[in-house]
């Protein structure tokens, strides 16, 4: 299964994205093994990222981050006859969701921020990181903005 996961997503097997994806199905498994539905309709890989995100230690921030950005960047922007391409609006959409109806929504979108800052301690490729994950939300945020201001100037419209 997990192999089926790093596959479909072209994650790196070896790399810490592999690792990550192992440890997202053994704490996975472990909840379901004292609560069978601990995973049921609340439990995926954004999850898994978003509450990584939400640690208070730097590293697992971090890694929550490269998780959630490599989930986005392995979804094909470019059209094609592939079936990815249509999950990257869906996909950015879910992970928007996820990050800002998080408990901690909020202080993750100042997170990302701060991180973007060049004074602040993060190198260089958790910047770009955190920029990939902002520009998904704000994506998503303003496609679904735009399809409610269409949807009403068409039902405004008089008969």
């Amino acid at each position: 299964m997990v192999n089926r996961v790093l596959e479909w997503y072209k994650l790196d097997k070896e790399g810490d994205e592999g690792r990550l994806v192992w440890d997202y199905f053994r704490e996975t498994m472990a909840g379901c093994g004292k609560d069978p539905s601990f995973a049921i309709g609340r439990r995926n890989l954004i999850t898994h990222a978003v509450d990584l995100m939400a640690s208070t230690s730097t590293e697992t921030y971090l890694s929550g981050a490269r998780l959630l950005d490599a989930l986005l960047g392995r979804v094909s922007f470019a059209p094609s006859v592939d079936a990815h391409v249509e999950l990257r609006p869906r996909l950015c959409n879910i992970v928007a969701k996820t990050l800002l109806e998080s408990a901690s929504g909020t202080e993750l979108i100042w997170k990302l921020l701060r991180t973007l800052d060049s004074r602040a301690q993060y190198d260089e490729m958790a910047r770009a990181r955190a920029a990939s994950i902002l520009t998904s939300v704000v994506t998503s945020i303003w496609s679904s903005s735009q399809e409610r201001c269409n949807a009403s100037r068409l039902c405004s419209r008089p008969l």
